[in-house]
């Protein structure tokens, strides 16, 4: 199905060929398209507001494991330095 949209003299127009006349929208049609693209706009931000939400708590999830990354790593290094560290073998002697 061809559509195509041009403004001309200021006012929108369309045709439905490619070699059709131009006929203005009526202004029914203009506040039906606007009205639609309202809506969609509308639904758009409360999606965006919904991924936002997520992406708000995907990032402290994240934070909250690279704490705890960190602190597995300071105590991995406090185990590996525990065991290179020299044995020294004591003796009480009475």
């Amino acid at each position: 199905m061809y559509h195509e949209e041009r403004i001309i003299n200021g006012v929108l127009h369309h045709r439905s060929s490619p070699r059709g006349s131009w006929t203005p929208y009526s202004a029914e049609s203009l506040t039906s398209k606007n009205i639609a693209k309202s809506n969609a706009i509308r639904e758009h931000q409360v999606e965006m507001s919904e991924k936002n939400k997520v992406i708000t708590e995907l990032e402290e999830k994240l934070s909250e494991a690279r704490y705890a990354l960190a602190v597995v790593d300071q105590k991995s290094a406090e185990i590996l330095n525990a065991l290179k560290a020299p044995k020294v073998l004591g003796y009480i002697l009475m």
